[in-house]
């Protein structure tokens, strides 16, 4: 279980940007409890990759009880639920997972927004305190009159200068890096979904998911094998060989007893 739980970590890797020119209006509360809520979902993906499961599942679920709508948080509660072989669970934890998908995104990006609007605020703020700062450094224009202390000022001025000169480009920087997005629903979501459709043998539902995994991701070796399983169960010989060759391609560990069972039924 261990190990097998590592393998779900990636999340999120297509991406639609969004106009940054949108402006959103968030309310106070809900912005707290949303930091509140991320920073548990943040613990509880540490906590997992610490392998400390229990621990990991109490901050999900404190995550969701102050953000039902956090989706990233609702999917590891799936993978958790699909590990202790709670599948009714874990199926109703993925689909509310996807189903709160869409808002989570979109709550991201008017947080993102928000952020960026803070940082322009800050950005502009330091621009005319360097500007006012070179204009008394140009003009002598200092409180004190006697030379030392003229000399003291003006260092500390030049100080306060280079300050804000750091400050600045470490918003501008922010600035550049901060994308608001709106991913497309990761793969890693259809293929546990398909995961736990399959152990409650729902075997037409669970190709679906796989299937959706391979089009947002199409080097999802994992998916392409599994494929390839439920073609070898539906007798359907020649679509298992090309799903278990695509994942092989993708660099997926391949049973060769299972592509020489595949090979036999093919009568090669």
């Amino acid at each position: 279980m261990r190990n097998k739980i590592l393998i779900f970590f990636l999340l999120f890797t297509v991406v639609q940007f969004l106009s940054a020119q949108q402006r959103f209006t968030m309310e106070e509360g809900e912005t707290t409890k949303f930091k509140m809520a991320r920073q548990l979902y943040e613990r509880g993906k540490q906590l997992l990759a610490e392998e400390s499961f229990d621990r990991a599942e109490k901050s999900f679920k404190d995550c969701l009880e102050i953000f039902p709508k956090f989706s990233y948080a609702g999917y590891y509660l799936a993978q958790l639920y699909y590990h202790k072989k709670d599948y009714v669970t874990a199926l109703a934890m993925v689909e509310k997972a996807k189903e709160d998908y869409d808002y989570i995104s979109n709550y991201w990006v008017k947080y993102q927004l928000q952020y960026l609007e803070i940082l322009r605020q800050q950005k502009m703020d330091l621009e005319e305190k360097i500007r006012d700062i070179k204009d008394i450094i140009a003009t002598k224009n200092f409180k004190s009159r006697s030379p030392d202390m003229q000399m003291a000022e003006q260092k500390d001025l030049e100080g306060q200068q280079s300050r804000a000169e750091l400050d600045l480009r470490d918003a501008e920087e922010r600035i550049k890096n901060t994308i608001p997005t709106a991913p497309e629903m990761a793969a890693s979501f259809y293929f546990l979904h398909g995961n736990i459709l399959f152990k409650l043998k729902k075997y037409n539902s669970a190709y679906a998911q796989y299937l959706e995994a391979v089009r947002i991701n199409p080097s999802f070796g994992n998916a392409y094998t599994n494929l390839a399983n439920l073609n070898f169960m539906g007798r359907r010989y020649k679509e298992a060989l090309s799903y278990l060759e695509k994942a092989e391609k993708c660099g997926a560990v391949v049973n060769p007893k299972f592509k020489k069972d595949i090979l036999m039924a093919l009568g090669d």
